[in-house]
């Protein structure tokens, strides 16, 4: 071999594994693990999350690999590259022997060998048939071309010949879905906020970033709703917002679940809803005969009188199954892992004592409603609509498409009539072809055409 053949070599290599079906089987077992561990791992969580859920050592080693964000890693984003790669020089290497056997034209050699399937005799000499003939082929097997011999006229028709295309549209699909995916996590992105009513925000929370990401205009929460059926199951959220820009309001709308928003090229879905304290939180402490009214912010540990025990409000309900106002609390006193108990403002005779020699009421709390928000910019999502369009007839081609040849001989007979008689052979759907053949065959029979 000499030097400059060995880079030859070297890149024909290179494409005939680029173009290998075990590369695009490999690809696919990688993703579908990837996509396995996306979905069993929390995604999009702070450093801090994996630390205290896994322990420092494993939870360090998710966010160094990437897990804590399998979809938009670089790994991840490297393994999709190389199957769309694949794909492409895959089609490229087998489309344009592809296209030669679509346009490749009938050969009356290869269509005389096709087996025999049916022989019908028509009267009357005198009268050309081949109109009747013609007529009825075109109305059962479609476009046929016509190849005179001596006496004989042979009709040759290739059903499905499209269907070789299928394959193709659905790499093309792929291709352009996988596209879409990659346009969409490299230039695109997507975040939360959580506006309570009255408010505006100006930044979204990206997941598993510590930083916000800034707007250009704020997103102001004027009124939230829950819409609920009469048996109290909520049947609609709904969020009135304004979006305020140098100062005035520049947009009105209303996001409801299904029902995203649009503005400054960002799409808004109404995600979740919370309820959140509208103005401060007193608890009534009661430890025996001593009691003492504490001031309680949301979500924040607070010590209680003695130092020995502490507390947490986790969540806040409006109305707590019918019972008023609710704080679902933690509770700590000594080692151990903290209780968890509601404290509702009308507590029912039954409901189950309070842990600990705590006694715990609510004095005062006032809500309001806060809509979580899930924002999102994706430049390639028309790439993957295109695609899903494009799979559904690439589909149609490739599996519901069987190709069927035929070949129709007419030629006079030594009974003063005509004989006809009709070859042909199908690949795939073996039934298809068979009830055609029937059709054709009771077309014939009759003498005439449709």
């Amino acid at each position: 071999m000499t030097a400059a053949q060995a880079p030859q070599n070297l890149l024909q290599k290179c494409w005939t594994n680029l173009s290998s079906i075990r590369l695009a089987l490999i690809l696919l077992l990688l993703l579908a693990a990837a996509s396995l561990i996306g979905t069993l791992l929390p995604q999009g969580e702070k450093y801090a999350f994996y630390l205290s859920r896994f322990g420092p050592r494993l939870g360090r080693l998710i966010w160094w690999l990437g897990l804590s964000t399998v979809y938009q890693s670089p790994w991840f984003l490297a393994l999709l590259g190389l199957l769309l790669v694949n794909l492409l020089v895959c089609s490229s290497r087998r489309l344009p022997d592809t296209l030669r056997r679509v346009k490749q034209p009938l050969q009356l050699e290869r269509y005389q060998n096709l087996p025999a399937r049916l022989e019908i005799h028509w009267p009357g000499k005198p009268t050309d048939p081949r109109p009747r003939l013609e007529s009825c082929l075109r109305q059962v097997l479609g476009p046929i071309k016509v190849h005179p011999e001596g006496e004989t006229q042979w009709y040759l028709i290739f059903r499905g010949r499209r269907g070789y295309l299928g394959p193709y549209l659905i790499h093309l699909s792929i291709v352009l879905i996988i596209l879409g995916g990659l346009i969409g996590m490299i230039w695109g992105f997507q975040g939360h906020m959580l506006i309570a009513e009255g408010e505006a925000v100006n930044h979204l929370e990206l997941p598993g970033h510590q930083e916000s990401r800034p707007l250009d205009f704020s997103v102001q929460l004027n009124k939230f709703q829950v819409l609920s059926y009469p048996d109290g199951t909520p049947r609609e959220y709904r969020s009135d917002l304004s979006f305020i820009q140098a100062g005035r309001e520049v947009f009105k709308g209303i996001s409801r679940v299904n029902e995203p928003l649009k503005f400054g090229g960002l799409t808004f879905y109404q995600a979740s809803y919370q309820t959140v304290p509208a103005g401060p939180i007193r608890l009534n402490v009661c430890h025996g005969n001593l009691c003492t009214q504490l001031e309680v912010p949301w979500r924040t540990k607070v010590n209680l009188p003695g130092g020995e025990a502490s507390v947490m409000i986790l969540r806040i309900e409006k109305d707590f199954q019918g019972l008023g106002p609710a704080l679902l609390m933690a509770y700590k006193n000594g080692p151990g892992h903290p209780a968890i108990f509601w404290v509702v403002q009308n507590p029912p005779a039954d409901m189950e004592e309070q842990p600990g020699p705590h006694r715990f009421t609510l004095a005062e709390m006032r809500t309001r409603y806060a809509s979580g928000l899930m924002v999102k910019k994706d430049p390639g999502v028309w790439w993957a609509y295109a695609g899903f369009i494009l799979l559904l007839p690439g589909f149609w081609l490739a599996f519901f498409t069987p190709r069927q040849r035929w070949a129709v001989a007419l030629q006079p007979d030594s009974q003063s009539g005509w004989r006809i008689q009709v070859y042909g052979s199908g690949v795939r759907n073996k039934e298809a072809f068979q009830r055609r053949l029937t059709r054709l065959q009771r077309r014939l029979e009759k003498g005439t055409g449709p």
